[in-house]
């Protein structure tokens, strides 16, 4: 990475590292960054490998980050700012709004006064809360919509023309101020009013507060088309929360290893090629279709409440246990504070009686050295007997849960078996009508005179018997395929709960015996630095 200050020639047309030094060289210096010379090729060289490493920690840690008036040409080597809240890029020839996605905690971003015609690239950035565009070249409001915390926008002096495109900002519910001033918007008859009536979330338009008697006078004046829009709205709105309510409760269904059942049917006919063609050729295809559709669907329905509460038991289960390992812990972590506590005073004792002694041999350690020994004893007694609880407490845990497991597991292999009876079903109530239907083909093929015109596959036995079973297949291959894929995630999740609480415990424990022992090492190290120097020196002689 190339860091340090430089007095360049040329203008700068990226943000590179010789930027990001300039913008943090104060407080850089400040930690001991090392002094560079104006020839940047020297920043290169192995003593300046320190600036490197303060550089990429105050990149980490900014909120704010200010590139004003650098006559920057392309958004760029912003990696690395994980922390940044405020990003200033005002003042520059940017034209594309680009490479800010990974920007995710972002919610301040100045381009005012740059050449951007299209708002984009924001996608990612859902937390934006103040964005300004002022100075631009933008013609189309757009681009925003992820942009859902939304508080100000100005869009000052670009060319937006059309009343209807910033009235759709009315969606951002959270929008507080709006600039449009210097826009051809804004020279429209009767703009003011027209924004107000239909935007009322509004606080400042153009920078001048919303009054009172603005707003009501702009609800009389556009009182008709309010009342289509807020239809229109209501609708909207009812969409969305159903919507939501659905994304919600999928996402349950995915939690709880359910996701499979809310799809069963739709995913059995979507494999099904065979399916259109027996739709063309018998007719009833479709009543068929819906008693099977109605019948799983109460099926699923039943087996989803079964296994949503099955679940809700598991995740209670786990809470519990959670919450008693919590318990223990903190009980075991009080004995050793006070054992620790203990030691700390008897030390400061023994620290002041050794003080007062003219000499210190080793042998008049002796005895405090075995008090460290047996402290370090005590503390890992304590550690074992906690290592023990554990195992109890989780042996018991794991054995519920494997067993609340197995329960939801025969649920779901319980509903396969009814969801392929089903199919079975169908199936053969789909056979009884290809059989119809091929009866009376042959029927009419015998009489010329008064024959109908049936489809080619009515009048070849083996193919119309082969479409069905086709069909028939596939639906029972995406059955037998629903249960491979939930019983193995069901697998995976214990599995994963289970490994994942033993794993927990393995790491703590093996971080908390590393810890006693560094502890007993320094007790003991502390301990030996009371001998007086003429031992030592002695000692050393021998």
């Amino acid at each position: 990475m190339k860091v340090g200050s430089n007095k360049r020639d040329e203008e700068v047309t990226v943000i590179d590292e010789e930027t990001l030094y300039e913008v943090f060289k104060d407080s850089m210096e400040r930690e001991g960054a090392v002094e560079t010379e104006d020839d940047a090729a020297v920043l290169l060289t192995p003593p300046h490998t320190k600036n490197e490493q303060i550089l990429v920690r105050k990149m980490s840690e900014a909120t704010d980050l200010l590139l004003s008036f650098r006559n920057i040409m392309k958004i760029d080597n912003l990696q690395g700012f994980n922390s940044l809240l405020k990003l200033c890029l005002d003042n520059n020839a940017i034209s594309e709004i680009q490479n800010l996605d990974h920007l995710e905690h972002l919610e301040w971003l100045d381009l005012s006064f740059n050449s951007i015609s299209k708002i984009e690239g924001l996608s990612k950035l859902t937390n934006l809360k103040d964005v300004t565009f002022f100075a631009n070249k933008i013609e189309e409001i757009c681009g925003l919509d992820a942009c859902t915390n939304l508080e100000c926008l100005s869009l000052g002096n670009n060319k937006i023309s059309s009343v209807a495109g910033v009235i759709e900002l009315r969606r951002f519910k959270g929008l507080r101020l709006l600039n449009l001033e210097g826009n051809p918007v804004s020279e429209g008859k009767d703009y003011r009013l027209n924004l107000i009536a239909f935007m009322n979330q509004l606080k400042y338009l153009d920078y001048i507060m919303v009054t009172t008697p603005e707003v009501e006078a702009a609800k009389e004046q556009f009182q008709d088309d309010l009342m289509d829009v807020m239809e229109d709205d209501a609708l909207d709105d009812e969409r969305l929360s159903r919507e939501a309510a659905e994304a919600e409760y999928s996402a349950k269904l995915a939690r709880a290893n359910l996701g499979v059942f809310e799809t069963m049917f739709k995913d059995m006919f979507a494999g099904d090629d065979s399916h259109p063609k027996l739709k063309e050729v018998l007719p009833g295809v479709d009543d068929l279709v819906a008693t099977f559709s109605s019948e799983l669907e109460a099926m699923t329905q039943t087996m989803l409440q079964i296994c949503l509460s099955k679940d809700e038991d598991r995740r209670a289960e786990l809470e519990m246990f959670q919450e008693a390992l919590a318990g223990l812990r903190g009980k075991f972590t009080s004995e050793s504070i006070d054992i620790i506590e203990k030691w700390n005073a008897s030390k400061l004792n023994l620290s002041r009686k050794l003080s007062n002694q003219i000499s210190i041999h080793a042998e008049d350690l002796a005895g405090p050295l075995r008090k460290v020994d047996d402290l370090y004893s005590k503390l890992m007694d304590l550690e074992l007997r906690q290592v023990q609880y554990f195992e109890d407490i989780m042996g018991d845990f794991e054995a519920r849960y494997r067993e609340m497991t197995v329960a939801c597991g025969e649920v779901q292999q319980s509903y396969f078996k009814a969801v392929e009876e089903c199919e079975n079903n169908y199936y053969k109530a789909l056979n009884d009508l290809a059989e119809s239907m091929l009866e009376k083909a042959a029927a009419q093929d015998e009489d010329d005179e008064n024959s109908e015109v049936f489809p080619d596959m009515l009048l070849d036995r083996d193919l119309c018997m082969e479409t069905l079973s086709a069909s028939h297949d596939a639906h029972v291959g995406k059955v037998f395929k629903g249960e491979d894929v939930t019983r193995s995630a069901e697998t995976q999740k214990l599995n994963s709960t289970i490994d994942g609480l033993m794993d927990e415990e393995h790491e703590r424990n093996r971080s908390r015996i590393m810890e006693l022992h560094e502890f007993s090492k320094a007790a003991k190290a502390e301990l030996n630095s009371f001998i007086t120097k003429e031992e030592i020196d002695e000692d050393y002689d021998d």
